[in-house]
């Protein structure tokens, strides 16, 4: 089994009375893990109706990215997002959005032999754990600073676009 070294576990960040157009959001977000070399994926979308008299609903949304760095390692970015009894408004310019809440729950990790070539028995986990701990772990401090970097530039543009303060 590959394993995984942990940049950002467990990270939430909320706001309420968020004003979202869920659409340019979207484009947004997809925009950056493009220019930043990420494969991107949505895992899952669902949707339900909370409340039909004020036509209330969630939303939930799995994406999942990851960038391959070389034959060995590559960055996982993964992240949930729940919009939470949003409703249909118009903004200033006339267009409609979205307010409620938003919850974005993100881990973002590097995984190391990922093609799990090193898997094929003990002596060959002990060698790659050596390799990990006494060779190379300058490079995988380089690689945890770098990919820390790209997360938070991520969660620096998704702030601003949601008007969130922290």
């Amino acid at each position: 089994m590959s394993e995984k070294d942990y940049v950002i576990r467990d990270l939430v960040i909320e706001k309420k009375d968020a004003v979202v157009n869920m659409h340019d959001f979207y484009r947004m977000a997809q925009k950056w893990f493009y220019d930043h070399g990420y494969e991107f994926l949505e895992k899952f979308y669902g949707e339900k109706l909370t409340d039909e008299a004020e036509f209330k609903k969630d939303a939930h949304l799995k994406w999942r990215s990851f960038k391959k760095i070389d034959d060995y390692t590559k960055f996982q970015f993964k992240m949930d997002i729940i919009f939470q009894d949003f409703k249909k408004v118009k903004d200033k310019e006339d267009r409609y959005t979205y307010k409620g809440t938003v919850r974005l729950f993100i881990n973002a990790y590097l995984q190391k032999d990922y093609e799990e070539i090193w898997e094929a028995n003990f002596l060959a986990r002990f060698i790659r754990e050596l390799y990990d701990k006494i060779v190379v772990s300058d490079k995988f401090m380089r690689y945890k600073r770098e990919f820390s970097d790209e997360v938070y530039d991520f969660l620096g543009n998704a702030k601003a676009f949601l008007k969130m303060e922290r």
